[in-house]
């Protein structure tokens, strides 16, 4: 069974800590960091925003962006999102169906179409008379993602035959395997270690259900099947 803090890995992730200067804001930007969440500390004073960002970066080796924020003020809170958005990029979310007729969670999928910190691109293998979206797998979306290795998690959801296509890709663009997150959820019956139905073929003998059910694409590459 993975550790703590293996299962609590916020690698790659960004948490913005409001308060984050000092005090209890600051020790829970210590523990998000801790994980290996990058940092946003914002709070009125920015002179001590920037004193413990530096101790932060240099204690636990992530980034660490310092802000003034007065959450009172509506345009204050909009341009440190928008400083935010700059410094450590958007969510490119790849959404592949059948047909459209297929297409599930259709107010997520008009929510994300709206927001401007989000890169949503959906194909289908088969269109019809009145779509005018893109026409093909899944993986053909990805070579348009920009992608920054030392920067870019991919997340990997949905049925086994395209999981092998769409890691060849990401390897393409060299995005390292730690940070290929793969979904095995549905291997799991019980959910509690018991049936032994979730239990990967891996020299490790992983259990989704006690052990995931996510992993990166380093844990079980060697894995027979996925």
């Amino acid at each position: 069974m993975r550790t703590m803090k293996e299962l609590f890995d916020l690698s790659g992730q960004v948490a913005i800590v409001t308060g984050g200067g000092y005090g209890l804001g600051y020790q829970l930007a210590h523990a998000l960091g801790e994980a290996g969440a990058n940092l946003v500390i914002a709070a009125r004073k920015l002179d001590k925003c920037k004193a413990s960002a530096e101790i932060l970066e240099k204690e636990l080796g992530v980034k660490v962006l310092p802000a003034r924020l007065d959450l009172t003020q509506p345009a204050e809170i909009d341009a440190l999102f928008e400083r935010v958005q700059k410094e450590f990029g958007k969510v490119d979310i790849l959404l592949g169906c059948r047909t459209p007729q297929d297409m599930l969670f259709g107010d997520e999928v008009a929510g994300w179409e709206k927001r401007l910190d989000v890169n949503f691109s959906c194909t289908v293998d088969r269109g019809g008379p009145d779509w005018t979206g893109n026409v093909g797998l899944i993986t053909t979306l990805i070579p348009g993602v920009t992608i920054i290795p030392e920067r870019t998690f991919s997340v990997v959801v949905g049925p086994p035959v395209m999981y092998k296509f769409v890691i060849n890709e990401l390897l393409k663009k060299d995005l390292p395997e730690r940070q290929i997150i793969l979904s095995l959820e549905r291997h799991m019956k019980c959910g509690m270690g018991k049936c032994g139905h979730c239990q990967i073929d891996h020299p490790k003998n992983y259990y989704c259900c006690k052990d995931g059910p996510t992993f990166s694409y380093d844990e079980v590459k060697e894995a027979k099947k996925l």
